[in-house]
């Protein structure tokens, strides 16, 4: 919840968990940098490479430049909450200073999360269409229609995420000594109720429970389907040509690397889809809180912020993915960065060419003479 996940006063500044909290601050840091990068470079591969001309391809590539907007938008309102008794540990504060820095950098991270959660419910239900309805899936996936959605889609997404940009405001506080605003909830009902549909219910368990059925039936009727090849190969020859193998390789690998893909983002979003609602459950139960004391509701909170990192995780590993998962993508994306290392070759053998050439011409010249 945006303003309680400061340090505050929770703890000594030297306690074990004032120190683990640090240090997931620091590895945080480190992931959406890194995360940043990656989706970048997957994003420059489908431009330029052939994949975009796909649907899939142009899903894959908003599902990137969703996450790079909510790593970033992660990034700023993450700055300003690793504190010391001197202030802010960075120097760097956004969203606690302006009241529209702190509305907009929640907005763009709470939709850029659904927008790219959506994205990867919509790869996964398609991807069970190519499966189990070959023949008809080329009138219902098509870049067209993946354009229209990629349209429509965002557009659904954030305005549903505006409720919970409007529950959040600048909020001061002040004492006889110090003065201090903070950007956090304002409207707690609001946000409460905002929180437990989009976020609790069609951000966390509903995409999770459609993966995961897509991707088993996906499964089963790839497990099906490779028995029943496997038998009419036994009576048969081999009467499929080379392009047809070709094709159906390069489908298969796109599964595969897209099944990565909705396996992980399960597993990855599970603990903190747990510690989420255990959160809602434990502070029903217990007027407001999630533990009684000031250390139990602390150590509470570093499990929510350890299995909020896997979240953000999610949201980085898909290049990682799609490089293990995909040879088409390995091989598009040595295309692209090793180009220019492939036209030096060019031309060196170019010049070769045209320096053996004409000594072969100066040589017969000679003979003649």
């Amino acid at each position: 919840m945006p303003g309680n996940e400061t340090l505050g006063d929770s703890l000594n500044e030297t306690s074990p968990l004032t120190i683990t909290w640090i240090h997931l601050g620091a590895l945080l840091f480190l992931i959406i940098p890194i995360g940043v990068v990656c989706n970048i470079t997957a994003l420059v591969v489908f431009c330029l490479s052939s994949l975009r001309k796909s649907s899939t391809g142009h899903y894959l590539m908003a599902l990137a430049a969703a996450d790079i907007l909510f790593l970033l938008a992660e990034l700023l309102a993450n700055l300003n909450n690793y504190t010391d008794s001197q202030g802010f540990l960075l120097n760097v504060d956004f969203s606690h200073r302006s009241r529209i820095a702190c509305k907009l950098i929640y907005f763009l991270r709470y939709s850029s999360k659904f927008t790219s959660t959506w994205l990867t419910v919509g790869i996964t239900v398609e991807r069970l269409l190519t499966v189990v309805v070959p023949l008809h899936v080329g009138s219902i996936s098509t870049p067209t229609v993946a354009k229209f959605m990629l349209l429509i889609g965002p557009i659904i997404t954030t305005t549903i995420c505006i409720g919970g940009a409007l529950s959040i405001d600048i909020i001061k506080f002040s004492n006889n000594e110090t003065s201090l605003t903070l950007c956090m909830v304002s409207d707690k009902r609001m946000y409460e109720l905002w929180s437990l549909i989009v976020l609790g219910i069609f951000e966390m368990i509903v995409p999770s429970l459609i993966v995961s059925i897509c991707t088993i039936i996906i499964l089963i009727h790839l497990r099906k389907a490779k028995k029943e090849r496997m038998g009419r190969l036994e009576g048969q020859k081999k009467s499929l040509t080379n392009s047809t193998n070709h094709h159906k390789s390069k489908q298969s690998q796109l599964t595969f690397m897209l099944l990565l893909v909705a396996i992980t983002f399960v597993l990855i979003r599970l603990p903190n889809l747990i510690t989420y609602h255990s959160d809602r459950i434990l502070k029903s139960f217990n007027n407001g809180t999630s533990h009684k004391t000031r250390e139990e509701s602390f150590k509470w909170l570093v499990a929510i912020r350890i299995t909020n990192l896997f979240a953000v995780f999610n949201h980085s590993i898909n290049f990682f993915l799609y490089c293990l998962g995909g040879s088409a993508f390995r091989k598009e994306l040595l295309k692209i960065f090793c180009r220019r290392r492939q036209l030096n070759q060019w031309q060196l053998q170019m010049s070769s060419s045209a320096s053996k050439q004409s000594g072969r011409k100066k040589s017969s010249k000679e003979a003649q003479v």
